[in-house]
Parts: C-alpha cells; sequence; structure tokens
C-alpha cells in the first residue's frame, strides 16, 4: 500500500499564466542527457501545461496573474488517483540534483518551503493537478488569491522505496 511520506504548502505569484517548479539550486548540477530548459519552457503552452526537466519545470496557469497556494507531497510509491474536484492532472518526469523541491516564481523570490525528497541525484515521477480554488479573493488593490489549487506529488521512478519513511528529514537550504 502507498503511503505519504512528507508535505509542505506554499504560496506563490502566476506571472503571465506561469510559474516554476525547481530543484533547490539544481541548475548548477544538471545531468547530462537531459532536455536543456530552454528546450522544455518551448514546449508549455496551454494543452502541455506542465512539462520538466533536470531541477526545474514550468506550469501553465488558467489564469494570467494571481497567487495559488501549492502542496507539494512525497510518497514512497505511485499515489493513489486525484479524487473528484480535480480537473486536470499530468504525470512527467523530473530529476533533482539538491533532493530538495519547491515551486518559485518565475522571477525568483526570497524565501520558499522546501519539501525534502530525502535522496540527492534521483529521477522522480511528479504529478501535477490544479482545481478551482474553494474562496476566491479578489482584492482591488493586490493579486487576486484562491482562484486555482495546486498539488505536486512526488514518487521515485523505482518504486515503491519503502525506507523513504524511514529516512529523517534533512536540514533544508
Amino acid at each position: 500500500m502507498t503511503r505519504p511520506i512528507d508535505t509542505v504548502a506554499d504560496t506563490v505569484e502566476v506571472d503571465h499564466s506561469q510559474f516554476l517548479l525547481a530543484s533547490w539550486m539544481g541548475g548548477y548540477a544538471d545531468p547530462p542527457g537531459w532536455p536543456s530548459w530552454d528546450e522544455t519552457a518551448r514546449l508549455a503552452d496551454a494543452d502541455n501545461w506542465f512539462a520538466a526537466t533536470a531541477n526545474r519545470g514550468i506550469v501553465i496557469s488558467d489564469v494570467g496573474f494571481h497567487k495559488v497556494k501549492a502542496a507539494l507531497e512525497l510518497w514512497d510509491a505511485e499515489p493513489p488517483g486525484d479524487g473528484e474536484g480535480w480537473h486536470r492532472s499530468r504525470t512527467v518526469l523530473f530529476y533533482s540534483s539538491s533532493g530538495f523541491a519547491c515551486v518559485d516564481e518565475v522571477g525568483g523570490r526570497v524565501t520558499y518551503a522546501f519539501l525534502d525528497l530525502r535522496m540527492e541525484h534521483r529521477q522522480w515521477w511528479v504529478r501535477a493537478s490544479s482545481r478551482p480554488g474553494d474562496n476566491p479573493l479578489c482584492p482591488v488593490d493586490a493579486l487576486p488569491e484562491g482562484l486555482e489549487v495546486w498539488r505536486f506529488r512526488f514518487w521515485p521512478v523505482v518504486a515503491p522505496d519503502r525506507s523513504l519513511g524511514r529516512m529523517p528529514r534533512r536540514q533544508g537550504p
């Protein structure tokens, strides 16, 4: 039976319908053989709304400018399918050099909530899912919030890996 190991939540600004999935400091240690970031970013559009490569992924939102809540989850094997309400889902390969994953803004930011994947230099399956938000807020003087909710579920390519549940959380970046 598949088990959740860890989860973190964060809020990220969507800019021109885009935000990122990233491996902390990952761009400094890209493994050979993966598509370049430029190649991956060119693939992303409304139909291919989640594309990833080594240490980076791009997410195309249904809404241009707003803030979204995102959950990042670590599982020991492929998690169950999305329940009712999640209106789209896509699973892709993602490589993390650091073993720490986060959501990021296109222009970067100062603070992050990192999901500790417990292992460096590994391939992961990641399923991105989105659904409409429960309580949208549209203030006059700030970005709208709560229009969408996102979830990113990670599990090892070689699964199940029951040892993930016994590995302690590492001190984050």
